[in-house]
C-alpha cells in the first residue's frame, strides 16, 4: 500500500491509533481465502487474524466477508 493511499485511509478514522489502522487496514485487504489474507497481510496464522477482525469489526473475518459479499453486485460495486 502506497504511503499516500495509508494516509487517505488513515484521515478517514479520525481518533484512530496508528496500529489500529493498520490492522483494520491488514483486515479489511482482500476477498482470498481466510489463511492465503492472514499470511498475505501479515498475521502469524488465521487466529490471530480473526482476533484483530473481533477487536475491529465485533465480527469473525468470514462473517464480514459474506455481509461485504451481500452488499456487492457482481461487478463488485456495492448494491
Amino acid at each position: 500500500m502506497s504511503a499516500r493511499h495509508f494516509s487517505r485511509e488513515f484521515r478517514q478514522h479520525p481518533g484512530e491509533s496508528t496500529a489500529r489502522a493498520v490492522e483494520r487496514l491488514r483486515v479489511e485487504a482482500d476477498e482470498r481465502p481466510i489463511e492465503r489474507i492472514a499470511r498475505k497481510t501479515g498475521f502469524a496464522n488465521p487466529g490471530r487474524m480473526r482476533r484483530a477482525s473481533l477487536r475491529t469489526f465485533g465480527e469473525a473475518p468470514q462473517s464480514r466477508k459474506r455481509a461485504v459479499h451481500a452488499r456487492c453486485g457482481a461487478d463488485g460495486a456495492l448494491a
